[in-house]
């Protein structure tokens, strides 16, 4: 018998403007905010969703937390894999996206032998769109992002 559930990454995969981000994160949460607005009971309601986490502070150039500096106040594409799976499946979707970079990343940690970890808190643009094999293969949420988004397939 199958396992119920597996995962081959330990952790959720991203891509942000097109590049995978997995390797660096150490938590990530797609979210909508809690809203006593009334404006949930419309036949429409929008959340503010919310992709945040935590992830490898590393300054070099390419580095998600230096992509975080210099992209700063940016809207981008992002896709986020809560399973971790590089292709979207019915039974583990991504969600899709674009999202604001927020403030830059703070620098630094306590002294010790543990790497550096940084927070982030990112508005996404608009409500995230979930994506299945089946809705990549119809073409529905690929472009902007692109199939190459989704890692190999």
């Amino acid at each position: 018998m199958l396992p119920v559930y597996s995962a081959p990454r330990m952790r959720p995969a991203l891509w942000l403007d097109g590049v995978e981000r997995w390797a660096e994160l150490t938590e990530g949460h797609l979210a909508p905010e809690d809203s006593d607005d009334d404006s949930l009971a419309l036949p429409f309601p929008v959340q503010q969703w919310t992709l945040s986490g935590e992830a490898y502070q590393n300054t070099r150039t390419g580095a998600l937390w230096r992509f975080a500096w210099d992209r700063s106040g940016d809207t981008v594409p992002y896709v986020f894999a809560p399973n971790g799976n590089a292709t979207p499946t019915a039974d583990a979707p991504h969600y899709v996206g674009e999202l604001q970079i927020g403030p830059r990343p703070a620098l630094g940690g306590a002294a010790g032998d543990r790497a550096f970890i940084f927070e982030f808190a990112w508005l996404v643009v608009g409500e995230p769109e979930e994506l299945t094999a089946e809705t990549v293969l119809n073409g529905f949420g690929v472009s902007p992002y692109g199939l190459s988004a989704f890692g190999s397939a």
